[in-house]
């Protein structure tokens, strides 16, 4: 009894000190990817003006190398990471989860954190490149089939008129969106990938599968194209919006006062990740408030800081902030809305097992897009 009582403090101790080392990781592994992204991005551009390869970089296969190589590493290196800017806004908001913590016993940088940056690289490098391409096409898509849907009167307007009706109607289009994403268990299996994070922090708002990229991007850049908004105004925006989105995804105890009556706020929107039946598809909003309010998805209560995640499970949350399971946490989480609803289609068919189903205390309804917890289960743990 001595013996296995020792082994258990042991046990106790080595897995207090892998929790205790993982800022450390955090940063250590941010560094080393940023370091590799530097080296990779001067390397490959002496490649790109290099005489000697120059026949090779023009060719079909050296632009294709290219595309998927440099322009990801330049956008990350270049667009964001060089930018005083993103570390002014980045230490600001660690700053605010350091002095206002919704959960104060959070850590800055735990392994969720380390595990939301491999997402933020991963948006940067791999996300610059599959939702660049797809926003070109959907671009000369618009130029090419749907200019009728230009509104002309809209162009004798001012710039600023003609943002601000492009803002309000992106917006309202993403509050919708986003209320199918959770009405629709198909959507939701997608969604859930974002919901899953049981520690908030600013890189949460980059935790999303690939493929809901598609739907928001083609939400947000079709209206604005409708009401000929001016391409980089709409860039500035955007980068706008998600650096606003970074701040109410931040571990940050705030409900801005008489502005959360139009817009979201980190104390809103930890509403609507609650893992809590009764803050079930709740506080939609994506900038503002007011089509919750308007629409009786609002939860008005604004001191209430509930614990997030999903309970499901089969979710392969994070649990180390290893460097091997640091990259094939990520691959997992991809994969899993696909045995979601693989698990689904056998439940309804007969195939499923209890083992199968989502840990969410109730049984599925078809007006149920996202699991939950069950009347008992009060403490919001998955």
């Amino acid at each position: 009894m001595k013996r296995s009582t020792s082994q258990t403090a042991g046990a106790a101790r080595a897995e207090a000190g892998q929790e205790g080392n993982a800022p450390t990781r955090a940063w250590g592994l941010g560094a080393l990817a940023v370091a590799c992204t530097l080296v990779a991005g001067f390397l490959l551009w002496r490649l790109a003006g290099a005489p000697d390869f120059t026949a090779i970089h023009r060719s079909s296969l050296g632009l294709v190398l290219k595309k998927w190589t440099y322009y990801p590493a330049y956008a990350l290196v270049v667009d964001t990471l060089a930018r005083p800017l993103f570390w002014v806004l980045f230490g600001g908001i660690l700053v605010l989860e350091k002095l206002f913590p919704a959960r104060r016993e959070q850590k800055l940088f735990s392994v969720s954190f380390a595990q939301d940056l491999v997402w933020f690289f991963f948006s940067m490098t791999v996300g610059v490149v599959f939702i660049g391409a797809y926003v070109t096409i959907l671009r000369d898509f618009y130029a090419d089939h749907l200019t009728f849907l230009t509104v002309e009167p809209i162009r004798a307007l001012p710039e600023w008129a003609r943002f601000a009706w492009g803002v309000l109607l992106t917006d309202f289009l993403r509050w919708l969106h986003h209320w199918v994403r959770h009405k629709v268990p198909v959507f939701w299996h997608f969604h859930a990938v974002h919901h899953s994070q049981k520690e908030l922090n600013l890189f949460t708002q980059l935790r999303y599968h690939i493929l809901e990229y598609i739907i928001a991007h083609t939400i947000s850049t079709i209206p604005l194209l409708m009401l000929a908004v001016d391409v980089p105004v709409i860039v500035a925006w955007n980068i706008f919006h998600m650096w606003f989105a970074r701040f109410y995804h931040a571990n940050i105890r705030m409900n801005l006062g008489p502005l959360r009556y139009v817009l979201v706020t980190p104390q809103s929107h930890r509403i609507h990740h609650s893992n809590l039946a009764e803050h079930q598809d709740k506080n939609f909003g994506v900038m503002f408030s007011i089509w919750d309010r308007l629409l009786g998805t609002q939860i008005e209560d604004a001191d209430l800081y509930p614990e997030t995640g999903i309970h499901d499970r089969s979710f392969p949350h994070e649990k180390t902030a290893r460097g091997v399971a640091l990259i094939t946490t990520p691959i997992a989480q991809h994969l899993y809305p696909f045995r979601a609803i693989w698990r689904d289609w056998r439940a309804k068919h007969g195939g499923g097992t209890d083992a199968d189903a989502p840990d969410n205390g109730q049984t599925d309804a078809p007006d149920r897009g996202r699991t939950h917890a069950s009347d008992n289960d009060s403490t919001g743990a998955s």
